[in-house]
């Protein structure tokens, strides 16, 4: 059986990133990709010597005194006072990559699993953004955390809630799940140059004619010369559609940058916190929770995912780039 590794990158606080673009066309396609579920586990290896519990203290203690939250709490101090904040939001962001026989796996959430880990999946508002051109892989977003970090959460808020007289102080809200291919192609929805109809506009608009007027024609031949590169002439794959995303996709998976990333948002109602909790490390407790599940519990979050070979996913995009390079081309002739 191959020898697949999961590890986890927390990347703390972090915006969250909302999805935005629409769902993919989810025709019933198959991608030719042999999904299946991360293996968390080594093979068997006799060690000399290793810790009872896996390391796990190890990784709650590297959590809990991270010099990076220590910096970040003594950075938020010297700028605010705690007693002026009604409350806090942020978000954790967690990277988790795959090894496969010592190379780097794609990864994508499993719909039917993801599916299973909400109650109700109206109320938590789950969404799906199917990729690949199979509904069945996809990136996720929902309002509510999915169960297998609600479980954590609860017990984060209760324990705070009880050092501060029961008062509601941390509230989960919500949480995503995406391929960082998803950044890879695009950071924002401008930034991706197909959603811009620049062919369309460029080739719906007759040569001549009535109405037809100068300005317009100076437009469209813009357009025209951003769909042919002459805009950039040195690097023409920066201004055409799709050519543009095609030549990110190859780089990333030149690179192996695959990581699918989890990202929670996590609200802190700082006013209600006693005087003598009200401070940073308190704030930030969730996030070393947070983190130590990541670097510990690896099976509660790893059943969502599914591992592909990079040229099934995301090779497919970059033949479906090329696809539409070609239809343009002969548009264009």
């Amino acid at each position: 059986m191959q020898d697949d590794i999961v590890t986890a990158h927390g990347s703390g606080p972090a915006g969250s990133e909302q999805e935005n673009e629409n769902s993919q066309d989810g025709h019933e396609r198959r991608t030719g990709a042999n999904s299946r579920p991360p293996v968390n586990l080594r093979r068997e290896q006799t060690a000399p010597e290793r810790d009872p519990d896996g390391g796990a203290a190890r990784l709650v203690h590297y959590a809990e005194t991270a010099p990076g939250l220590r910096q970040l709490g003594l950075t938020v101090n010297a700028i605010f006072d705690l007693n002026t904040i009604d409350s806090i939001a942020y978000a954790l962001a967690a990277d988790i990559n795959c090894l496969g026989n010592g190379e780097p796996s794609c990864l994508l959430a499993d719909f039917k699993e993801v599916d299973d880990q909400y109650k109700d999946r109206k109320l938590a508002n789950l969404t799906h953004y199917a990729l690949g051109f199979n509904p069945q892989h996809s990136n996720f977003t929902s309002c509510l955390p999915p169960d297998f970090i609600d479980n954590v959460l609860r017990t984060v808020c209760s324990n705070i809630s009880c050092e501060n007289n029961n008062a509601d102080i941390v509230t989960p809200g919500y949480f995503q799940g995406y391929s960082n291919i998803k950044k890879t192609v695009r950071f924002n929805p401008q930034d991706l140059l197909a959603s811009q109809a620049i062919a369309t506009a460029a080739l719906s608009l007759p040569v001549s004619g009535p109405g037809i007027t100068p300005a317009a024609k100076k437009t469209q031949q813009k357009l025209l010369d951003q769909l042919t590169g002459e805009n950039s002439p040195e690097a023409r794959f920066r201004t055409i559609p799709f050519v543009r995303e095609a030549s990110r996709l190859e780089q990333c998976i030149e690179e192996g940058e695959y990581a699918f990333r989890m990202e929670q948002v996590i609200t802190i109602s700082v006013s209600q916190l006693l005087p003598e909790h009200r401070t940073m490390p308190m704030v930030l407790r969730p996030i070393t929770q947070l983190i130590s599940f990541f670097l510990t519990a690896q099976k509660e979050y790893t059943q969502v995912l599914r591992i592909f070979n990079p040229k099934e996913f995301p090779g497919v995009l970059c033949a479906y780039t090329r696809l539409f390079k070609l239809i343009a081309a002969l548009m264009l002739a």
